[in-house]
Order: structure tokens, then sequence, then C-alpha cells
């Protein structure tokens, strides 16, 4: 009889300390789902308003380019140069966060219907966004080269540090 008991005090320690572990295991990776689908949309967020300040400098751009006279495109130059780097830096860091979305939503499906939407799509926002980013640089080269071939000082035309890397 004291068997049976030690047996069944024995099977009951075992059984509880694995429904306690068990019980922390599921805890912990509820954590863990929740850290990461902060991340995604804290990365994400980052990652729009990063688009949006894009397309504001891309505002100014097409201010300066819609208005090219031969004469003046000179002494705008530096500005709009100017503007075509500070565009590359801020599509760098959207690459940087396209890169931590990569990290992040490979493999992963979330029960949040928002994280999944998320994962989804933001690398066709990244590309349709280089190929915008591309026809402008694009656009502004043709400019450049219009204005070379016609003006005696010649300008160089801009080369996005982005596009080379994407290229690579």
């Amino acid at each position: 009889m004291k068997k049976r008991w030690i047996i069944g005090g024995i099977l009951l320690v075992v059984f509880g300390g694995c429904a306690f572990f068990g019980w922390k295991n599921v805890q912990n990776s509820r954590e863990g789902l929740k850290k990461r689908e902060g991340e995604i949309e804290n990365t994400y967020q980052e990652f729009t308003q990063n688009i949006s300040s894009y397309n504001e400098k891309k505002k100014e751009i097409t201010g300066y380019l819609e208005s090219y006279y031969e004469e003046k495109f000179k002494e705008e130059y530096a500005s709009i140069y100017t503007l075509y780097e500070e565009a590359d830096k801020i599509v760098s860091g959207i690459k940087d966060e396209k890169g931590e979305l990569d990290k992040n939503c490979r493999d992963y499906v979330s029960l949040k219907s928002s994280v999944n939407s998320i994962c989804s799509n933001y690398a066709s926002t990244y590309q349709r966004l280089l190929e915008v980013y591309q026809r402008d640089i694009a656009a502004f080269n043709e400019i450049v080269s219009l204005y070379n071939e016609s003006a005696p000082g010649k300008v160089d035309s801009f080369s996005s540090k982005v596009m080379m890397e994407e290229e690579k």
C-alpha cells in the first residue's frame, strides 16, 4: 500500500512539473509572438513614414524639374542634386526597414490580420518605390544629358548608392 502512495506521489510530481513547464512555455511563446508583432508594426510604421518623406522630397524635386530652363538649371543644379542625395538617404532607410521586415515576417503567420497584411504587402510596396525612384533618377539624368549637350559647363548625373546596391 505504501508503495502505491509513493509511486502515485512521484507520478503526481512528474505530471505537475510537466504541466507547469508546458504552461510556462506557452506563456513565453505568447510573449515572444506579441513582441515580434510589435516589432513588425513599429518597423512598418517607420517604413510608411519614410515613404511619405520620400514623396515630399519627390514633390520638391518635381517642382524644380517641371520648370526646367537651361539658363536656370546651372544655378539650381546644386539644390536639385542635394535633394536627390537626401532622397537617397531616405530610400536607404526604407531599405533597412525592409530588411527588418524581411527578417521578422519570414515564415510568420500572425493571429492579427493587420500584421499578416503588413507581411504580405511590404515587399511589393518597396518594389514600387524603387521603380518610381529609378524613373525619377533617369528623368533627372536625362535633363543633365540634355544640358551637357548644349551648355559649356558640364554637370554630373546622379548615381544612387541604394540602386547600385540593389543591382548587386
